[in-house]
């Protein structure tokens, strides 16, 4: 009896494993070569050489040019000076002349009428009563 129950135990165990490692070579990426791009043949002419050696110090210092002040080719143009604001003297002191306002008085606010009866009489607003079921239990 413990023979035949062993037997199940590897046996489900081994089915596990192949699940597993068929998963995990599903998971792998594919590299499929490229037939077309590898018959491809450039022209002769077309092929770029990307390898480039850094330049020694002696390379640099030979190639750098002086360090020059910046000389104007043209002249400056010249402005009209009306953008910027210039302190013009006036002719006279402006005259200020003083106004009074007039005299006001203050309105009197008007008082309003107590009103006993109201111009249309407020109605209940009605709302019908519902049970749980959705029938209606009380109507307006």
């Amino acid at each position: 009896m413990n023979a035949g129950l062993s037997i199940h135990l590897c046996l489900y165990c081994a089915v596990a494993a192949c699940f597993g490692v068929g998963l995990y070579a599903l998971l792998q990426p594919l590299r499929v070569p490229n037939p077309g791009l590898a018959a491809f043949k450039p022209l002769p002419g077309t092929i770029v050489s990307y390898v480039q050696l850094p330049p020694s110090r002696k390379d640099v210092a030979a190639l750098a040019a002086p360090i020059a002040p910046a000389v104007l080719t043209q002249p400056e143009l010249e402005t009209t000076g009306r953008s910027t604001s210039q302190a013009q003297e006036p002719a006279s002191p402006p005259r200020v002349q003083m106004v009074e306002p007039p005299a006001q008085q203050p309105k009197a606010k008007p008082r309003r009428e107590a009103r006993s009866e109201s111009p249309t009489p407020q109605r209940a607003v009605c709302l019908p009563g519902y049970d749980s079921s959705g029938a209606q239990t009380r109507p307006c």
